[in-house]
């Protein structure tokens, strides 16, 4: 009985080193930043940032426009990767209606041989179109290419209504369970929801 209980911790010692071994390409802290190669970003919201409604989103949102996107800058970060775009803002239906450009801000993006990921949505591109739900990007010493009023999408994600079409489209492989209630609307008929939602 002794020999079989010293054989079976000799085998799972070899195990345990064996598994540490074949980790040991995986990246510790203190490690230094990843240059190249491809990741996946995944992002983990709080209760706070999941909108549960419309409203919820409407509610969370300081601007609501549609807008097109001109410009994509550089991707900037270290260990992780954020890329700003410069949109055209055609319509405000909630906050400043001054407002003509704006720049927003996303996880991901590229830098020399790094490629970052979003697995819960799409990276916006120049030339799309969306209604979009921003709140204030409040974050101190922010670059601002653009010199213009700087935002996040409400909601991480949620905020981003991509239209093609004139009809609400998913961009992501997974559609935000919000969006995907209205994914093949029109923009006319969401906008009538928000009227009607007094989200102005």
């Amino acid at each position: 009985m002794t020999s079989q209980v010293i054989v079976s911790c000799i085998v799972l010692t070899s195990m345990v080193v064996t598994i540490a071994n074949a980790q040991e390409p995986r990246r510790r802290l203190g490690d230094p930043p990843q240059s190249e190669g491809q990741g996946l970003l995944t992002i983990t919201r709080v209760p706070g940032q999941i909108p549960q409604s419309l409203k919820e989103l409407c509610d969370l949102s300081t601007v609501i426009a549609e807008a097109v996107v001109t410009t994509t800058f550089p991707s900037r970060g270290e260990r992780s990767l954020e890329t700003d775009a410069l949109i055209d803002v055609t319509n405000v239906l909630k906050g400043l209606n001054t407002i003509r450009q704006a720049l927003i801000s996303q996880g991901g993006g590229a830098k020399g041989g790094l490629s970052i990921v979003p697995t819960q949505y799409s990276l916006v591109r120049p030339g799309e179109k969306y209604l979009l739900f921003l709140r204030e990007d409040e974050r101190p010493n922010m670059p601002n290419p653009a010199n213009v009023r700087r935002y996040l999408v409400a909601g991480v994600w949620s905020g981003l209504f991509y239209f093609e079409n004139d009809r609400m489209q998913a961009r992501a492989s997974r559609l935000d369970w919000l969006q995907a209630k209205y994914e093949g609307l029109t923009l006319e008929q969401i906008k009538r929801e928000l009227q009607d939602l007094d989200c102005g």
